[in-house]
Order: C-alpha cells, then sequence, then structure tokens
C-alpha cells in the first residue's frame, strides 16, 4: 500500500471544506518540521558516534594507565627482590662478623685458659718433684 502524500492529502480536505483552506500554509510547517527532524537525526547520529569514541578513548586510557601500573609494579617486585637479596646477605654477612668476634673472643679465653693450666700444670710439676725430693730426703734420713 503506497502512502498519499501529505500535501495532495491537505488539497484534497482544503477543496472539501472552505473552512480548511489554511491548511496549505500547514504544509510549510510539515517542511520546517521535516527539516528540523532531520537535524535531530544527524545531531543524534553524530552524538551516538562521538559516544562510541569517548567509549573507545576512555578504554584506550585505561589500558595506557594499567600498562604504565603494570610496569611500575614490575619494577617495584624487582626492586623487592633485589632489596631482599641484599638484606639476605647483609643477614648473613653480620652473622659471620658476629661469629668471627665469637671465634676471636673465645681463641683469647681458650689461650688464658691455657696459659692458667699451663702455670697450674708447673705448680703440680713442681710440687711434685719438690714431694719426690722430700720423701727421698725422709728416707735417707731415716736409715
Amino acid at each position: 500500500m503506497d502512502l498519499i502524500p501529505v500535501e495532495k492529502f491537505i488539497k484534497v480536505i482544503s477543496n472539501e471544506s472552505n473552512s480548511l483552506l489554511g491548511l496549505t500554509k500547514f504544509t510549510k510547517i510539515l517542511s520546517l518540521l521535516s527539516g528540523y527532524s532531520k537535524i535531530v537525526e544527524n545531531n543524534l547520529e553524530i552524538y551516538v558516534k562521538f559516544s562510541k569514541n569517548m567509549e573507545i578513548l576512555y578504554t584506550l586510557l585505561k589500558l595506557i594507565y594499567n600498562s604504565a601500573k603494570k610496569k611500575i609494579l614490575y619494577r617495584e617486585l624487582e626492586l623487592s627482590k633485589i632489596r631482599k637479596s641484599s638484606s639476605d646477605i647483609l643477614a648473613t654477612a653480620d652473622l659471620m662478623k658476629s661469629l668471627t668476634e665469637s671465634i676471636d673472643n673465645n681463641k683469647v679465653k681458650l689461650s688464658y685458659i691455657k696459659e692458667d693450666y699451663f702455670k697450674r700444670k708447673n705448680q703440680i710439676d713442681k710440687i711434685k718433684k719438690d714431694q719426690t725430693i722430700y720423701e727421698t730426703l725422709i728416707q735417707e734420713q731415716s736409715q
């Protein structure tokens, strides 16, 4: 079924009744409204395209931001690994230093103990020697 153009419809109605003669001027308003409708449709299409472009731009900016954040976090992870490794090495070095100091202190203590031991041993040996001398002297005198 074909649609009847508005202008023909208005002409037919105007010819039927004298009170509807002003309707022919109404077609001008309709053409203006039709033009306005096309402008609004074009504006709506432009807005939809703009909106899609803004969504794409937003997604792209999020991607760039997340990519940069990922790089920063990766660098921080690498630095953290290096710091942990350095910390472990420093802890090992500190432990080695304290063990070395402890060994040195124990060597000094051991040397003092050795000195005391040899002094006591010499004293005991001297006492034993003196004892044997006295025992010999006592035996000689008792005879």
